[in-house]
């Protein structure tokens, strides 16, 4: 599982018109699966949060869109004839849409959230560590470079600069990662799993125009809750603490070991072999 899929990936910042006359030869030449894309913003409401990159990639390349640029992005994938790729299409979809007026089709755009849990619903469905474990070790370390610099400075997902190298490059590389998702599962989605995998696109669709929408809340009502819910937590870490020795319920050792004295052997471990306590035999 742990391979070397991201040797000779090249990826590359739009800084001129050079830069994006090359990009679009590279995108209407190719012909090896879908053309992925993926946007960066300083959030995740689309409505509220500035959407600061657009990125396009394939198996062997990626490119990072800055603001200035984003319309040169949006019209390649406009005129883009073939098929198109995202992981977790419904959300890149409406930062487009609402920042661009642009909606990549639909019925033509893959999605590879959808295709590897389809595929194994037990791993991770995040890009990068997904990525990390099916294609290449490497996946994650730009993110972690980036976080360290971005802690440095005191920069924000909203205030880092586009052409921080770090920045840029762990935007670049999410359509190159979504690429080799997408060849590791989607001939065996296609074949074997189509019409769930169909089924799902259409229900991401339509979940999709309902959070664009949105709903009428009882906003009293929610605040009663979260506080009856913050009180019970409250109360509950120190008499876990107290009565197992268990001071983080995410902690899969503690956990394992309280139910193990009482009784309940551990069944399922992870792949590190620490007790499970997500998932069932």
């Amino acid at each position: 599982m742990q391979g070397r899929g991201l040797d000779g990936v090249q990826l590359h910042l739009i800084r001129t018109f050079e830069d994006l006359s090359a990009c679009r030869q590279w995108a209407f030449s190719r012909r090896e699966g879908p053309l992925f894309f993926d946007t960066e913003s300083g959030g995740l409401n689309p409505h509220r949060d500035p959407h600061r990159l657009t990125q396009l990639g394939d198996l062997q390349h990626g490119w990072a869109f800055p603001g200035a640029w984003s319309g040169a992005a949006v019209e390649i994938l406009r005129d883009y004839p073939g098929e198109l790729g995202a992981h977790n299409s419904p959300y890149d979809n409406r930062v487009l849409a609402i920042h661009q007026g642009y909606v990549p089709r639909w019925e033509r755009t893959h999605d590879t959230l959808l295709a590897s849990h389809i595929a194994d619903s037990v791993r991770l469905a995040a890009l990068k560590p997904r990525a990390a474990i099916e294609i290449d070790p490497r996946a994650m370390a730009g993110e972690a470079v980036l976080e360290e610099g971005m802690r440095k400075q005191g920069w924000t997902w909203a205030t880092v600069p586009e052409d921080f190298e770090p920045w840029w490059m762990y935007g670049a590389l999410d359509p190159v990662l979504a690429a080799h998702l997408w060849a590791r599962f989607g001939p065996e989605v296609l074949g074997s799993f189509g019409p769930v995998y169909d089924l799902e696109r259409a229900t991401a669709r339509i979940c999709a125009g309902m959070m664009t929408a949105g709903m009428l809340i009882d906003v009293p009502f929610i605040r009663e809750k979260i506080a009856r819910i913050e009180g019970y937590l409250a109360r509950a870490r120190p008499w876990l603490q107290g009565e197992f020795g268990i001071s983080s319920v995410n902690s899969n050792g503690q956990v394992g070991a309280a139910l193990n004295n009482v009784g309940i052997p551990t069944l399922v471990y992870t792949d590190g072999g620490q007790p499970s306590i997500s998932r069932t035999p």
